[in-house]
């Protein structure tokens, strides 16, 4: 339903997860929140550390690192219901194994579905045309597309990232994430067709994908901690 054009004013609070910047043109991403070893809110202006779309301030997601001294593992399960709508659950879990004295990788996987909630009613429209003849009309309706709860929400993805301790000050950690959202009916309803309800006759979809691809190296220098950060996203 949009044009795909993202240009407009940048943002005034910049998102970060873990030292790269994903802040976006009218929106920011969704990112799931599992495994995260904190959630930094900086207050602005932050434009002197953190650069363009700084002035109100700083978000940083700051993810679990691989830890080389131990074998962790875990996982995370819930069911949810909205109302009358349909059920919903999520599945998460992670495990950090050591593979040498000095590195480790660390896995997180996740599965979520909210269930629907918005109702599709049948309805029709009558189109007539006024020229040449105001008699002739056309009416079609929303049948093929009539269903209860028909705005669920599926998101999964995962995280893999592998840490190395090159010496007692240098580390070496690159980690790829990957996520994907999809999301079927609307959101808003009508109130002239009954509450959480609507007459849609055309599909209503949003797919969101994204993945980064990161590389940190941090070390010391003297008294100096010094991190660098590059990837793609």
């Amino acid at each position: 339903g949009g044009d795909g054009n993202h240009s407009g004013s940048l943002p005034s609070v910049g998102v970060y997860l873990d030292e790269q910047p994903v802040t976006t043109i009218g929106g920011n991403l969704d990112v799931h929140i599992y495994d995260i070893a904190r959630v930094e809110a900086l207050a602005g202006p932050q434009g002197t550390l953190f650069g363009a779309s700084s002035m109100s301030g700083t978000l940083r997601i700051i993810t679990n690192k691989p830890d080389p001294t131990k074998f962790e593992a875990g996982y995370d399960a819930s069911l949810t219901k909205y109302g009358k709508g349909d059920p919903g659950g999520s599945l998460e879990g992670f495990v950090n194994f050591p593979i040498a004295e000095n590195a480790a990788i660390r896995l997180v996987g996740y599965y979520q579905k909210d269930g629907g909630y918005i109702d599709n009613l049948y309805g029709e429209r009558t189109y007539t045309l006024d020229q040449p003849d105001p008699e002739i009309s056309k009416t079609i309706n929303n049948a093929a597309l009539v269903k209860d709860n028909f705005n669920p929400v599926t998101s999964y993805g995962g995280r893999a990232a592998l840490k190395v301790d090159l010496d007692e000050d240098w580390t070496v950690t690159p980690q790829f994430i990957y996520q994907k959202q999809e999301a079927k009916g609307a959101f808003l309803f009508d109130p002239r067709v009954g509450d959480l309800a609507v007459h849609d006759f055309s599909p209503s979809y949003n797919n969101d994908e994204w993945w980064q691809a990161a590389l940190t190296i941090e070390g010391k220098i003297g008294n100096w901690d010094l991190v660098y950060s590059g990837g793609y996203f």
